[in-house]
């Protein structure tokens, strides 16, 4: 029997790891500020964060991992939400 929340958490938790490793490369503070909201045992938070400096920091992110993010979000993610289609507007225009 598998622990689809443990599953769900711990893949969140990774996801939130590669924003953090992804924006150490241009803002160490920034990175550091996602890993301090992913410990606090906010892994939603958390990727708020990283979303919300991924998009400031200009960082590159993948299409796969855009799509990840989307499906972690929900509709009462306010601020993270935002902050996510900004950056895939970016993205896009990237691409």
């Amino acid at each position: 029997m598998t622990n689809n929340y443990h599953d769900s958490t711990s893949s969140l938790a990774e996801l939130v790891r590669e924003y953090a490793r992804r924006i150490d490369r241009v803002n160490h503070e920034h990175a550091v500020d996602v890993l301090q909201d992913l410990d606090s045992g906010e892994p939603t938070i958390a990727l708020g964060t990283g979303i919300f400096y991924a998009r400031e920091d200009g960082i590159d992110v993948p299409p796969d991992m855009l799509a990840q993010t989307g499906r972690e979000l929900d509709p009462e993610d306010g601020y993270a939400l935002e902050a996510y289609r900004d950056l895939v507007k970016k993205s896009r225009a990237i691409a």
